[in-house]
């Protein structure tokens, strides 16, 4: 070989071995054996199946590799450390595959998968969702109307796996208006009981003891949207040592798993080291978790509260990539929290003794360094890292508050998902302006609908039909928009930070229910919806959507994070339902 040749063939095959070991840091931990997984995934009738999640599950780890097969119906696994694994194929529609192998250099297991009647436990919540009826201008109108009264809180794919009669729909719905535990007199979500009636009926009529919505699974991803490998890590619980949920969405065919059982991660964000940090409001004795993504292994960080030595509670997170520092929320105090993510110290960022707005809701920092929260009802904060100051800036109209995001500019961005609004704050001048975004263009509307827009409070997770609910924002801080997903209405709305005109791009699955958006540093846009098991990724250049399907059933995400030090960004997820954490990494043909 002439020596030109020589040195390319060496270059390829760095390359190459680069691209993998960026792609596996999962897998070459134990500095044992490597192998690769691969095989094709056919129908019963022999014609390979494209877009099939196959998964792999060393005996001896806490996390699941997957992959999807492609046109051919082939898949390839990245390499994976030896030992024993179970490997298994699942698609709706199907009875998933399982195979136990031991791997040791290449492995081929290939699938037949065969049709199954029970497609019903195995669909999203936008599946359960396209099976309901929707011929008439009502059927339209009631679709709607559940998307902004139930779709807060849950995914759809665990209520409606439930059928009812319209009084039992009626004693849910009466539960589920009050929040947290059921106390006689407490009062009840005055929205949730304009429409009670109603929705009670709809869904009687529609799930209810005698009737069962057709199944309509959609379309297996296909092309760029197969190429993706995606971990998931389950987490442990520090108040239940060795506990094993059992049914954590796994398989399909098992339907979405209560979230009582589950809940823990809410937000996670990656430091400049790689490890993914994760806060948590639910589960005692947690105020943060790290996660080593290259071995599963979680540690845990508790800050004790002054009062009762119980663990702070933490909501929301945010990482500046500039000083490698990890934001957080004093859920018991009020305040900003930061960790150091080398040292694992905690510092707590008291507010002026006058002060009036506390830190909640999301936070978000600009590229100042300067973290930013929206305070309730009241307005948003922002603190100076420099002085130790709090400077609080009063809403225009008063009303709940949720999501914030950051411009290229430090000027802010945070949403008032009830009052279909976002507010700007322009942090030289503390000015706030209003853009407003509702209400939703509904034909199938009806008086009674927008009397109860204009004269009912709406919530964050609670409205009417005509409800957009702008929820959580990200910024492209190296360019020109921020983003919100416009929760009800299913969209998501871009705002130009030059002129502050919006645009609004219509999610490519109906009923998604669009939650956050992260926007990575080649500007893509990362959007995770409730009701949908599955990741988005938009190209403001070309204005297109990928939709990446989730391992899991009943993820049910409320952040989604990006890892923008690596060559190739890195999306990292919260599955609120099934407490696993999970990283999707983008792989080339």
């Amino acid at each position: 070989m002439s020596k030109p040749r020589l040195l390319f063939a060496v270059s390829l095959v760095f390359l190459t071995t680069l691209v993998v070991s960026q792609l596996t840091g999962t897998a070459q931990q134990g500095g044992g054996s490597t192998g690769v997984i691969s095989g094709t995934v056919r129908g019963a009738d022999g014609a390979p199946m494209e877009g099939v999640g196959v998964s792999a599950r060393h005996r001896a780890q806490t996390f699941t590799t997957t992959v999807f097969s492609d046109r051919t119906g082939t898949y390839v696994f990245p390499s994976l450390e030896g030992g024993q694994y179970r490997v298994w194929a699942q698609a709706v529609g199907f009875q998933a595959a399982y195979a136990d192998q031991q791997l040791a250099g290449k492995l081929q297991q290939n699938f037949s998968l065969k049709p199954t009647n029970d497609v019903a436990a195995q669909m999203d919540g936008t599946e359960w969702m396209a099976s309901l009826p929707e011929a008439t201008p009502e059927d339209r109108r009631m679709k709607q109307l559940y998307v902004a009264q139930c779709s807060g809180c849950h995914t759809a794919s665990f209520v409606l796996q439930n059928r009812f009669d319209e009084k039992g729909w009626g004693i849910i719905i009466d539960m589920m208006s009050i929040p947290g535990i059921l106390l006689e007199g407490e009062r009840r979500d005055p929205m949730m009981q304009h429409y009670k009636q109603q929705l009670a009926a709809y869904l009687a009529r529609v799930r209810g003891p005698q009737n069962a919505a057709v199944p309509k699974p959609r379309p297996r991803p296909t092309g760029e949207a197969t190429q993706v490998v995606i971990t998931e890590y389950d987490l442990p619980r520090p108040d239940k040592p060795n506990y094993l949920q059992v049914h954590n969405g796994s398989d399909w065919s098992e339907g979405t798993p209560s979230r009582f059982d589950g809940r823990g991660p809410h937000d996670v964000v990656v430091d400049a080291d790689g490890f993914a940090w994760i806060a948590d409001d639910t589960i005692p004795e947690r105020t943060l978790a790290k996660l080593d993504p290259r071995t599963g292994r979680v540690t845990e960080f508790k800050l004790p509260d002054p009062k009762n030595q119980s663990a702070i509670s933490t909501h929301t997170l945010a990482v500046d990539e500039k000083t490698n520092t990890i934001w957080t929320n004093n859920g018991n105090e009020g305040d900003f929290l930061s960790i150091n993510p080398r040292t694992g110290e905690f510092k707590k960022w008291p507010r002026q003794a006058n002060m009036k707005l506390r830190v909640g809701g999301t936070l978000d920092v600009g590229p100042d360094g300067n973290p930013w929260a929206p305070s309730g009802a009241d307005g948003a904060v922002k603190l100076d890292v420099r002085t130790g100051q709090y400077t609080e800036y009063p809403i225009p109209t008063r009303g709940g508050t949720y999501g914030i995001a950051s411009d290229a500019r430090s000027n802010v961005y945070y949403s008032q998902p009830g009052l279909d609004r976002v507010v700007m704050v322009d942090s030289r001048t503390g000015d706030s302006k209003e853009i407003i975004v509702g209400p939703h263009n509904l034909p199938e509307a009806t008086q009674f609908d927008r009397d109860a827009y204009k004269a009912l409070p709406a919530g964050a997770n609670v409205g009417t039909p005509l409800m957009k609910g702008p929820r959580r924002g990200g910024g492209d801080q190296n360019g020109n928009y921020v983003y919100f997903g416009e929760f009800q209405g299913n969209h998501l709305l871009q705002i130009d930070i030059r002129n502050n005109s919006v645009k609004e791009f219509r999610m490519p699955t109906p009923y998604s229910v669009p939650y956050a958006v992260a926007v990575d540093k080649n500007h893509q846009a990362w959007i995770n919806m409730i009701n949908s098991d599955h990741v988005a990724k938009f190209d403001p250049a070309t204005q297109r959507f990928v939709e990446y399907q989730l391992p899991s059933r009943g993820t049910e995400i409320r952040h989604i994070g990006v890892d923008n030090n690596k060559p190739s960004p890195e999306i990292w997820i919260c599955y609120d339902r099934p407490n696993k954490i999970a990283r999707l990494q983008l792989r080339s043909r």
